[in-house]
């Protein structure tokens, strides 16, 4: 051994001999040790264990130099050591056979010790990881924080030798703490793809036990919380052992996938904790179990719980299940905030309730982009009175403690920016801070002011102008004035028991300085628009096909070149005997209301039609005229869902249906068909879905967005089930006469004896006849609900448009030529688009029977970075196709789909050629 290894051994031995090591000493012996060899790494520990057996004093040892040489062993293992130079030459297995001994002999008291077990574990050999596992199983670290940061290495590790861990690591499922650990490493590795199997599954059956003592505990704890803790902390105490464990059992439980682990998992279900709900409800996903979605989808309804069940419901392809009111952009702003106020260094409780006062997307000081700020109020109702507040969500969460309700919004907005605005030329020196001579001139301008009692509270700091703050009172009440040049602004304090401050009151005086500086219009909108606007309207989301189709208006009318893929609209004209026949109705004074079901011609040429082409036979009468399709499902389920009510819907899906049933008070149940069956309802997946809630089953075929079509044979068993459980059915025919090669279609009312007395025909002119803007739809039912609908349409809207009216009865009674010319060319372009989507590598989309859409699958094109800017989800795809190729179409998250696009073919053939070919040259810069 060297000198300076003698005095360093000499050093460790007397701690109180020697005076405190300085931090470059520590350093220094960091570095050492870090390079040393494994020899000189090997004499030192032997002379350091000889000389605790003779000496049998562990307490005697130099902690901070104990400390420092065991941290340069653990980071001569660190990624960082690998790069810039040769790594330091590996620990051998006699080496960690020595630290295993020192281990033993510091003992529990020696707070240092847990660092050979991170040395052990960051070696990652087969020795040093068996030598760690028997250690921290049989002797491990007391305290929490040495036992993390022991295992931490594991977690970073890129590959380790799993059986030198496990099963002994499963030794541990004795210790909550330890037992949260392990648990958590191996999820971990699973999760990773390191281990092909789940390392706890032959532990399956004492994990199960476990989970099942845990949760039924822990459900004990929180029905008699004073039979088991002494206080409050104690109780919090207690909880959070309980949850730390419950978690990574669920986790596990999960991934091996064994079905009798569910009735374990279900006792979790019932506890109050919401993170442990969410765990095992996942879980329980996993195992195909039903009751886990449906718990996903009820906690995503808590703001408290909402980001976490989004977030696993995402992970399940289950994320359409929730309403769309609970994962809007002002649901995410509720569920942050109820999140933050949660955490245990703010408030640590979730809120009784939080709401979204205000929305504006604005430029933000510190942001490049605008950013979508959301203000969301939240009240908690403590013994002593409810404490309410407003937030700030949006390039910042946080909560001011101070009460801004009686602000105006931009107001609240201001002092959030004041506060974020973090600059070396942006802050406050209090008056007691300033040097004299300044004081005093501050002091002396605020007698000019025009207030009672004014006294300097603080200067603020603005870009290097000085803006004085002066406690004052004006007509009895208290505020304060900022000197801003040469005006003055004053602020009330506010009569409440938390008022604004001097620097609240700045910070508000500069908030508004700074957004004004980059939103020109700010302050403008000081009434919330929130206030006015119902929860149900609210909660709705703008059709992503118009707002698609308008951002490509946008382009075209800036100049630009657009291949306008995105709206469900022929690109022909409406045929000229259609045309002629609205100008002849207003000619003939047809410009008047008509009966609110429809004009007798109209009625009759839609059942005419319908008996024609599908033997159907139906009396005038059950025909319902509307304002198009839209406003045809709009009557339905109006006059059909009562509160709570459930409408299976197969998605993908047209983006208005789920929205349409939530205004009627019913609920939307997306059932989420599968590309490897052309996207169609199965049989299996219906019943799955049936509830006793269940009233309609809505179905689309030829399907938009997907161009698949059902058989009649499909339809069938689709129908016996409709019929078994006495549902109403809604067959949305709107495309069927743009059926493509074999394929034929096969109205859903036809398939069943019986079947048309409970299904309603939706149907119009707008796709088959190129009619869109003229607004006619109509719905075919039982005399009973279409007298229902009369009576409704007649209270909404009354009749559609008399001229549209009698031009429909053209289209419908004309010549049928225009129709076979569209079909063909859509048929030409459907062949194209089939054969162009087949070639560019990484796309696909299902064979398209009849309407003119391709549903694209976009998954492979995900989550790379096309000319700079990344793109990982299927709206930035569109949005980025749209920017840098300016190729319109629409994302499939908008029809329930996410990773895919939706494609509309109804384009001249030149254009949809051109639009390939910038989809393909987009693809390709993928990367």
């Amino acid at each position: 051994m060297s000198s300076s290894e003698d005095q360093f051994l000499t050093n460790l031995l007397h701690k109180q001999e020697q005076p405190t090591a300085s931090p470059t000493d520590l350093a220094e012996t960091v570095a050492r040790w870090k390079s040393a060899t494994d020899e000189e790494v090997r004499t030192l520990l032997s002379s350091v264990l000889e000389s605790l057996q003779t000496d049998a004093q562990s307490d005697r040892l130099n902690l901070p130099l104990l400390e420092a040489f065991l941290e340069g062993l653990a980071q001569r293992y660190a990624p960082k050591s690998r790069s810039g130079g040769p790594p330091p030459a590996p620990l051998e297995a006699p080496t960690f056979e020595l630290l295993a001994q020192l281990y033993d002999a510091l003992g529990a008291r020696n707070s240092a010790r847990y660092q050979i077990l991170r040395v052990l574990a960051s070696a990652g050999t087969t020795a040093s990881l068996g030598l760690f596992a028997n250690r921290l199983v049989d002797d491990p670290p007391t305290q929490p924080r040495q036992l993390d940061a022991a295992c931490v290495p594991l977690f970073q590790a890129t590959q380790l030798d799993v059986d030198a861990l496990f099963p002994k690591l499963f030794d541990a499922l004795g210790n909550p703490v330890l037992a949260a650990i392990v648990l958590d490493l191996s999820n971990h590795l699973y999760r990773r793809g390191m281990v092909a199997e789940h390392p706890a599954t032959p532990r399956v059956q004492s994990l199960t036990q476990l989970l099942k003592a845990m949760a039924e505990r822990l459900r004990l704890v929180e029905e008699q919380p004073s039979k088991y803790a002494a206080n409050q902390q104690e109780l919090q105490n207690l909880i959070g052992e309980s949850a730390t464990l419950i978690i990574p059992l669920c986790d596990a439980l999960g991934a091996i996938g064994d079905p009798a682990a569910v009735p374990a998992l279900n006792i979790v279900l019932e506890v109050r904790h919401r993170r442990l709900r969410a765990e095992a409800a996942t879980a329980l996903a996993r195992l195909g179990e039903k009751r886990g979605v449906e718990m996903l989808v009820e906690l995503a309804a808590d703001p408290a719980s909402r980001t976490r069940a989004l977030a696993y419901l995402e992970e399940l392809d289950e994320v359409v299940q929730v309403p769309k009111e609970h994962r809007s952009p002002s649901a995410l702003a509720e569920a942050k905030l109820a999140s933050w106020l949660a955490e245990p260094q703010q408030i640590g409780l979730a809120p009784q309730s939080v709401e979204v006062v205000d929305r504006r997307r604005q430029f933000w000081p510190g942001f490049d982009e605008p950013q979508d700020c959301f203000l969301v109020r939240y009240e908690y109702p403590f013994p002593q009175g409810p404490l309410i507040g407003i937030g700030l969500v949006g390039p910042t969460i946080y909560c001011l403690a101070v009460d801004l309700q009686d602000l105006a919004p931009s107001d609240i907005y201001a002092i959030y920016a004041g506060w974020h605005a973090d600059h070396p030329e942006l802050y406050e020196e209090d008056a007691d801070d300033l040097a004299d001579s300044e004081r005093d001139v501050y002091e002396m301008a605020g007698k000019e002011l025009d207030a009672d009692n004014v006294e300097l509270a603080l200067v603020g700091r603005f870009f290097g102008r000085n803006m004085p703050v002066y406690r004052a009172r004006r007509s009895q009440q208290p505020g304060f004035l900022v000197v801003d040049g040469d005006e003055a602004s004053w602020y009330g304090a506010g009569n409440n028991s938390r008022p604004l401050g001097a620097r609240e009151a700045y910070w508000i005086h500069k908030g508004r300085r700074l957004l004004a500086t980059f939103n020109s219009d700010f302050g403008e909108e000081d009434v919330s628009v929130a206030s006015f606007i119902s929860d149900r309207v609210a909660a709705l989301e703008a059709s992503a096909t118009m707002a698609m189709g308008a951002k490509a208006k946008e382009l075209k009318a800036a100049g630009k070149k657009v291949y306008d893929f995105a709206l469900g609209e022929p690109d022909f004209d409406t045929p000229d005997h259609i045309r002629e026949a609205g100008i002849a109705a207003i000619k003939a004074g047809h410009t008047h209301y008509t009966a609110a079901p429809g004009i007798p011609e109209l009625k009759k040429a839609v059942v005419d039609q319908c008996r024609e082409r599908h033997g159907l036979e139906y009396d005038p009468t059950q025909v319902i005229i509307s304002n198009g399709a839209k406003h045809a499902l709009h009557n339905i389920f109006t006059a059909t869902l009562n509160p709570g009510d459930e409408v299976i819907i197969p998605a993908p899906y047209w983006v208005s249906y789920a929205e349409l049933v939530r205004i009627a008070g019913g609920v939307p149940v997306i059932v989420q068909t599968e590309q490897e069956t052309d996207f169609k309802l199965l049989p299996a997946q219906l019943k799955g879905a049936i509830t006793p809630k269940t009233k309609i089953l809505l179905i689309c075929s030829p399907s938009n967005p997907t161009g698949s079509m059902y058989s009649g044979d499909e339809l069938g068993a689709l129908a016996d089930i409709v019929i078994e459980n006495d549902l109403l059915a809604i067959a949305d025919e709107i495309y069927e006469q743009l059926v493509y090669g074999d394929h034929k279609f096969t109205c859903f009312a036809t398939v069943r004896p019986g079947l048309q007395e409970r299904t309603v025909i939706v149907n119009g002119v707008s796709k088959t006849y190129a009619m869109t803007g003229w607004r006619i739809g109509w719905t075919i039912s039982s005399p009973e609900l279409a007298k229902a609908m009369s009576k409704l349409q007649s209270q909404e809207t009354s009749n559609a448009s008399s001229i549209s009216q009698y031009a429909a009865v053209a289209a419908l009674t004309g010549s049928q030529d225009c129709v076979a010319h569209m079909r063909e060319q859509f048929a030409k372009r459907r062949e194209f688009v089939q054969k162009r989507i087949a070639e560019i590598p990484g796309l696909s989309c299902p064979e398209m029977a009849g309407a003119f859409y391709a549903f694209i699958n976009i998954k492979e094109h995900l989550g790379r970075s096309y000319n700079g800017k990344q793109v990982d989800d299927d709206s930035t795809w569109c949005l980025e196709l749209l920017e840098q190729q300016n190729v319109a179409t629409v994302m499939g998250s908008a029809f329930g789909a996410p990773g895919y696009a939706r494609l509309s073919f109804a384009a001249a053939m030149d254009d949809i050629k051109a639009g390939f070919e910038r989809i393909e040259a987009f693809v390709k810069s993928g990367a």
